[in-house]
């Protein structure tokens, strides 16, 4: 009998302790019309490396050669997972946003994603929200993202800690895009970025 409720104990552990997730950040507006340079839906999606358990909090940073800019935060409540065709269809009438999508690389599972209440935001993510009720407002915006919640500051080194995990990071020009190399607890992981058409 205490042989069963310990492996029951294990498997819900288990399903609870999600591994460290990072990804790509994609904050892509739904053009009103495939001629139309305005947009009423400004959806956020994450594309990460590891699947989630539990809703979570993560943190954008705007990866640079000596450390990154903050933007606190994004959430992430609905764990059905997005498909990519699905995806695809939303943005039907934008090639260039199918095509970044289509490139993109490191990930494995996509999420919606949501802003956090503006009073945990800090003043990067607020003025880069600042226009969302504005459809002329249209500029497509990606980033790094970690899971776990960094509010109090506006800006992390290379090498950093967020709730308990060692992150490093490192960015580099490949091809057209950006590669990004980060190491997750010693884990690393490579990330793909298409660049956006100016």
């Amino acid at each position: 009998m205490k042989r069963v409720f310990w492996g029951a104990l294990i498997v819900f552990l288990s399903g609870v302790c999600q591994a460290q997730s990072v990804g790509l950040w994609e904050r892509i507006p739904v053009l009103d019309s495939p001629m139309a340079a305005t947009a009423s839906k400004k959806p956020s999606y994450v594309m990460l490396n590891e699947k989630l358990v539990k809703p979570t909090v993560f943190t954008s940073l705007q990866v640079g050669d000596s450390g990154a800019a903050v933007r606190c935060c994004l959430r992430v409540d609905n764990l059905v997972e997005v498909k990519l065709s699905d995806l695809l269809t939303e943005y039907k009438d934008d090639p260039d946003s199918i095509d970044h999508f289509k490139k993109n690389r490191g990930w494995k599972h996509i999420y919606s994603a949501n802003f956090v209440d503006k009073a945990r935001q800090n003043r990067y993510m607020r003025a880069l929200t600042k226009g969302e009720s504005d459809p002329t407002e249209a500029a497509p915006y990606s980033s790094v993202v970690v899971a776990g919640e960094l509010s109090g500051v506006e800006g992390v080194p290379k090498e950093f800690s967020i709730e308990g995990h060692n992150i490093s990071t490192s960015v580099k020009r490949a091809g057209e895009g950006l590669e990004y190399k980060l190491k997750v607890d010693g884990k690393a992981v490579s990330l793909y970025e298409d660049p956006f058409p100016d």
